[in-house]
């Protein structure tokens, strides 16, 4: 039986080790307030940059960390696949291809929509992108009721799209495509502190919404037909974790960009370390796993080099490892 105390030591310890990372990457950059940190205050230029530029910066890793790792958690559980993570769905679509629209499509239409569009509207047409895969998925989830056919449907929608942004690709001029290579490369240094703030309350409230759904991901652990003996409406969770789980990768990728393995690893570090199956854990802990891990990769990425690291670039060399020890992990496991 796994003990209440170890896993409340995990839950109270992750806050601590958020706050000592949120510090160290609050104190990365070139720039340094006249007359030393003790004065921060007083420096009207530097708190300029400061509150836009690095506090900006923080909220949206501590932000996107958490709703990756909450995302991932409600996926795994509602597909009870361990691989599966919050673009297994398919909605990052959304604002990838409108992002490379925006990006690409002055090379097509002779019109550049990106430097004509502010970061407000961009946000808003990306954030329309994942709400229109959203319905679409809504859709077809009333005409497939197996989880097996969503996972497949989000599967052709990535391709789908794939496709398009390859023949945008092909249409399109060099240093164009290097700012949609860029975005695809996942960042939090784009937001400025409006929008950081504005992730970091919607990841919240959505956080709350998937912590309210926790009794009943505890049941369906064991098995659908004993869940409905239950009482538990299964397509009524089916939409549930649709609805919150594509407000959470449409918001974090419109922001911040498509961002990997966070969502799909947070889960298992947790449960690897607290043994835990219960949601009422499983899920604020994989939040507070997932914003250290995004802040850990912020600050990989800004302290060993002098330029910045993309993102993506770290969390796929952090976490292709991770994944790999878990899976020989599992096989080992059956062959014993």
């Amino acid at each position: 039986m796994v003990s209440d105390n170890k896993v409340k030591l995990m839950i109270g310890l992750l806050p601590i080790l958020i706050i000592l990372l949120v510090g160290v990457d609050l104190s990365l950059g070139e720039m340094t307030p006249a007359g030393g940190w003790a004065h921060i205050f007083s420096d009207s230029d530097f708190m300029v940059v400061f509150i836009n530029i690095r506090l900006a910066r923080v909220i949206s890793a501590f932000a996107a960390g958490i709703g990756l790792g909450v995302c991932g958690i409600l996926m795994q559980s509602f597909f009870r696949n361990p691989l599966a993570g919050p673009y297994v769905l398919g909605v990052h679509t959304g604002p990838m291809v409108m992002m490379a629209l925006l990006l690409l499509g002055g090379d097509i239409f002779g019109q550049n929509f990106f430097a004509e569009s502010s970061r407000i509207g961009i946000s808003f047409i990306c954030t329309l992108g994942s709400f229109a895969i959203l319905m679409l998925l809504l859709t077809l989830g009333r005409k497939f009721s197996s989880k097996s056919s969503l996972l497949i449907i989000g599967l052709l929608l990535s391709q789908m799209v794939s496709g398009f942004i390859n023949i945008l690709v092909g249409m399109s001029k060099a240093e164009n495509l290097k700012s949609l290579t860029l975005w695809n490369l996942g960042g939090f240094e784009r937001t400025v502190f409006r929008e950081s703030l504005f992730l970091l309350i919607v990841v919240l409230f959505l956080s709350l919404l998937s912590f309210i759904l926790s009794k009943r991901l505890n049941i369906l652990l064991l098995g659908e037909r004993y869940s409905v003996t239950l009482g538990v409406n299964l397509k009524k969770v089916k939409y549930l974790v649709i609805v919150i789980s594509a407000c959470f990768v449409g918001i974090i990728t419109t922001l911040c960009g498509p961002i990997s393995f966070i969502g799909i690893i947070s889960p298992h570090i947790f449960r690897r370390l607290t043994l835990c199956s219960n949601h009422y854990y499983l899920i604020p802990g994989s939040a507070m796993v997932g914003a250290c891990l995004a802040l850990s990769a912020d600050i990989i990425g800004q302290a060993l080099t002098s330029f910045y690291i993309p993102l993506n670039g770290i969390l796929g060399v952090i976490g292709v490892p991770l994944i790999f020890f878990y899976l020989f992990e599992t096989r080992e496991a059956k062959w014993q």
